[in-house]
């Protein structure tokens, strides 16, 4: 085995070569040699919200919000204290973040009502997991010799209530996002 060079983390700490990461923080990392691709998802995630807010079963939805909704604060059919909501948007963002950006739109627009939800979000943010049910094992693939590439959308006053726009961006690299926001 070579002598590594002086500058490297092992010059001045002692590490262990543990082998191909498998998991990194409850992420799947999967490389494939033969494409060249490295893939990085979540799945055990997205099962086990399922199963926590008991939508184990259910028909999945082909996308992650109906392209039409308009949510509102109505100040009418609020859920009680003890629902579940900011939690369930919690867990959204917190796997849109590392693996599923193409949930950050609705994620971003859901937790908007987090303070004061309503049924109708619930009924959006419960969209959000029937779209996961059938997007478990999506994430995030990496590739070779792809160009950088930009893309940006907004929806021009989407927010019923205070009439402002939510814009998002997604840059990729190889083939794989390397940045992406959506913010309001």
């Amino acid at each position: 085995m070579a002598e590594p060079p002086t500058n490297s983390v092992s010059a001045t700490f002692h590490v262990h070569d543990m082998g191909e990461v498998k998991d990194f923080v409850g992420m799947k990392v999967m490389r494939n040699y033969a494409d060249k691709m490295l893939t990085l998802s979540n799945p055990r995630h997205v099962i086990a919200l399922l199963e926590a807010f008991g939508m184990p079963n259910f028909t999945p939805n082909k996308t992650q919000m109906m392209s039409r909704a308009k949510l509102a604060k109505t100040g009418e059919n609020f859920l009680p204290d003890t629902n579940r909501y900011a939690e369930l948007v919690g867990s959204l963002l917190y796997l849109s973040t590392p693996t599923r950006p193409d949930i950050a739109f609705a994620v971003g627009v859901l937790s908007c009502y987090k303070a004061c939800p309503e049924e109708d979000h619930m009924r959006a943010v419960k969209g959000v997991l029937w779209y996961l049910r059938g997007a478990t094992r999506l994430g995030i693939a990496y590739g070779t010799h792809k160009r950088i590439r930009g893309y940006v959308d907004a929806d021009w006053a989407g927010d019923v209530d205070a009439r402002r726009s939510t814009t998002g961006f997604i840059v990729t690299l190889n083939g794989g996002p390397v940045s992406w926001a959506s913010n309001r």
